[in-house]
């Protein structure tokens, strides 16, 4: 008799995140034919869930260790879904955050499910240049697209430590989905 405690076997196989030239190419005509298109549509279901407390794109999670923004892109083409993931990326160096980890996650049960993940962390020297050291922007981020092939999502995560001054999470949503 099998025992009932036992769980499902998860396999999950990572490897290095990289972006091939034809990647890059299409990101920059993403760039050019679609990010305002994007972003507007995007910001105009952040300000719905914001003024209304409620959305069926949009999920926040908040407490005093970590702050979880998660949007439903089931709407959108996947096959631009991680040009979105990389002009965010963008954003954040663009605000002074390097990569620390860039890696893609194949996660496989009954279904494969695949994310793409940058973690970013402040440039501790740019703070310190500010006389802000133990000011540390946005924290630490995790900015991820999850994808099979029933959804598709970006995942943004930042990371608090006890003891130190961060912006407020609104505030980075607002950086990185700036025109």
């Amino acid at each position: 008799m099998a025992n009932k405690y036992l769980t499902k076997l998860i396999i999950m196989r990572t490897k290095l995140l990289e972006r091939s030239d034809s990647f890059l190419t299409l990101y920059q005509q993403w760039l050019i034919l679609s990010k305002i298109n994007t972003l507007e549509y995007l910001n105009t279901k952040l300000s719905d869930f914001y003024i209304n407390d409620k959305s069926n794109l949009i999920e926040v999670f908040k407490s005093e260790t970590q702050n979880v923004l998660k949007i439903n892109l089931s709407d959108f083409d996947n096959s631009n879904n991680d040009f979105l993931l990389e002009f965010l990326k963008e954003k954040m160096i663009e605000s002074k955050y390097f990569i620390s980890l860039k890696d893609e996650r194949i996660i496989e049960n009954s279904e494969q499910m695949m994310a793409h993940r940058y973690y970013l962390k402040p440039e501790i020297e740019y703070l310190e240049s500010l006389k802000i050291n133990a000011f540390l922007k946005f924290g630490n981020l995790f900015l991820e697209h999850h994808f099979d092939v029933d959804q598709s999502y970006i995942l943004i995560t930042a990371n608090y430590y006890s003891q130190k001054k961060y912006d407020s999470f609104d505030k980075l949503i607002e950086v990185l989905f700036k025109n």
